[in-house]
Formats: structure tokens, sequence, C-alpha cells
């Protein structure tokens, strides 16, 4: 996302007889031929024109944050990967990544093919790590070529973990509120009733707990103080004031209008499953298929399962409205969208495609 400082400042209504009064604008198309909608100036009109304006806002710059600003709730990814190397060694795959990223100047499709031998992790795996990368900021990509995002140079040079954490809770949902739940002792499990109950995630599985969980403590901002809890550590004391926490009762409803009044409807945006393995997957996709009373889960499984395929995966729900949808770009112009229908059935998953123009 791209941000602009905006200062908006009240102008006086200038008459026509007063624009015709201004020797550098009487035979201009605003007075002879003012039926159009777009009329440009020259410099000199202007400078004529400004003189009936008032100057405009003064714009100072603040003073940059030393942490990345975070993006509204909506707009942060729901889905985060792991990086190899267990809880205490996401950052030290990720310093791998960079030093290939600032040696090599691949591009996406070449960075992914590396990563495989980088972070020993199998094609899709270093493909969905490489999209993920992008996604949050720590990788960018300009004419093609991956670079460093300015954010991931700051810490590199400075090597302030706290940067890490604060862009990933910046462009991902249930990082700093995580840190928050767990000002005491929390597992897993109670962490993932947190998200659920208080935010709203959806999650059927620890595992976006768990990928969470990865990062903050390999940043260190979580302890693992035994018998399977986590507890905020003084690093994460002193980062958590510094970050914006999303409160949901404090958030309105994101409301759309469906044959009548006004209903709430679920968004999911691409949430690639923690896991890579094949087998999870296809379970995933099983277990829920012929639950015809939670159809959301299944039609969760069925995103995660194209997420897993390298698809950008949106999960939308809701009555009439696309159950999953899938966009996959093919080279740097070229495109496809593919609408998928979830139906749970007693006999279990089946397929039917009908393809469009």
């Amino acid at each position: 996302m791209t941000r602009a400082l905006i200062r908006v400042q009240a102008i006086p209504f200038i008459d026509k007889e007063k624009i015709q009064a201004i020797a550098e604008l009487q035979k201009h198309q605003i007075v002879v031929a003012p039926m159009g909608t777009v009329f440009p100036i020259s410099s000199t009109e202007w400078t004529a024109l400004s003189r009936f304006l008032p100057q405009p806002p003064e714009v100072v710059e603040g003073a940059r944050s030393a942490l990345p600003p975070g993006f509204a709730w909506s707009q942060r990814t729901k889905g985060v990967l792991q990086m190899p190397g267990g809880y205490s060694g996401y950052l030290i795959s990720l310093r791998k990544v960079c030093a290939l990223v600032a040696d090599e100047r691949p591009a996406p499709v070449e960075l992914a093919s590396r990563l495989e031998a980088v972070l020993e992790v199998k094609a899709t795996a270093a493909r969905l790590r490489e999209s993920f990368l992008r996604k949050v900021g720590l990788i960018s990509v300009h004419g093609g070529v991956c670079t460093l995002g300015p954010w991931t140079e700051k810490w590199l040079a400075t090597g302030d973990d706290r940067i890490v954490v604060a862009l990933l809770h910046s462009r991902c949902q249930f990082i700093g509120e995580l840190l928050n739940a767990a000002r005491i002792p929390h597992s897993s499990d109670a962490l993932l009733a947190v998200a659920n109950e208080r935010y709203g995630m959806g999650w059927d599985t620890q595992t976006q707990i768990i990928n969470r969980r990865g990062w903050l403590q390999s940043a260190g901002m979580l302890t693992d103080i035994g018998d399977g809890k986590v507890q905020l550590s003084d690093e994460g004391r002193l980062l958590l004031p510094e970050l914006t926490l999303y409160d949901p009762t404090e958030a309105p409803a994101v409301t759309t209008a469906v044959d009548g009044p006004t209903v709430d409807t679920p968004v999911e945006l691409s949430t690639p499953p923690g896991s890579t393995g094949v087998d999870e997957i296809v379970t995933a996709i099983r277990s829920p298929a012929s639950d015809s009373s939670h159809p959301d889960r299944f039609e969760r499984a069925v995103r995660d399962a194209f997420a897993f395929l390298g698809y950008q995966a949106e999960w939308l729900g809701g009555s009439g409205k696309t159950d999953v949808l899938l966009d996959a770009a093919l080279g740097a112009t070229d495109s496809y969208r593919v609408v998928v229908d979830c139906k749970t059935s007693a006999t279990g998953p089946s397929a039917t495609i009908k393809w469009t123009g």
C-alpha cells in the first residue's frame, strides 16, 4: 500500500466576472467556450489566477517512526507462514534469504527456485515462502528483480528484531494481539481460543498460532515457560505499547446487500496453510466434506488446498456469494481466475469443472 500526506483547505468561489477581468484569461476556453469539463491552464495563467486564491497549507513531514506503521485490520492477511529452524530459528532462516536476495537480485521465480536449496524445502514450500515474504514487505520487487524491503535493510543494519515483529504486525492479523494475550501464560490451544472467540479468526487447528509463535519466539518477544505455555518476554513488554492493537469491539461489522436487507459476510484473504504436507491437506478436505452442518469448514479447507498449490486464494462465503475465489498469474502480464463453489455431501468430495472464455 502507498500512503500520501494530504492537507485540505477551503477555496473561495471565484465568479465568472472576476475571471473575465483577468487579462491573461480573457481568451481562455473557460471564458469563451465554458461548456467543457476540464480546462488546462498555462503557468502564466495560473500565476495570474493564483492572486485570488489563498496560499496552500504548509506541509511539514513529521518525524519518522522507528517501527513500521500498521495497516488497517481488514487490510492485513490472516495467513502467516513458518520458516525452517524451529521456534528459535525463523530469523536465522530469514537472514539466509536476505543474503541471497542482496547478493543475487533474482527475479521472483528465480528466488523461489533458489529457496529450495537455501531453506532445504520442497518447491511448493519455497514458492509459498517467496510469496509470503513479498506480501509482508520483507522482500520487494522492482523492475522484475527482488530486493530487500526498506524495513528489512534497517533490521539488518541495526539488528533490531522489533522491526521484523512490527512489520509482521503491520501486515498480518493477530501478531501484536497475540503478544497482548500472552501477558499472562498461555498454551497454543488457549491462544487459539482467544483468536477465535475475541477476534473471529475461524481457525480449526493450532497451525497459525504455532507459525506466529515461531516468529515471535525467534525474535525474543515470547518466552517458552514450559508445560507448552509461552509468556510475553521483557523485550515483548517494551515493544507492545508501540504497536497499535486491533479492538474488535470498536470495529463496525462489514455488511453487504443480498436480495434485501444487509447481512454480515465473512471475507478471508489468501491464507496458505502452515503445513506443506499433501497428506494433511487431503485429510483437511475429506474430514469436513460430509459435514453439512458446518459448510464453512469445508470451504476454508478447499481454500487452503488451492493456496497450497500456489493460487492467490480467497474465502468469501456467505449467502449468494462465491465460496472460494482463485487468481493465478501467468508471467508478468497474463492471469486467469477460477470461481469455486463448495458443496458438502454425505458421499464426500467430488469435482465438476465448467470452462468459460
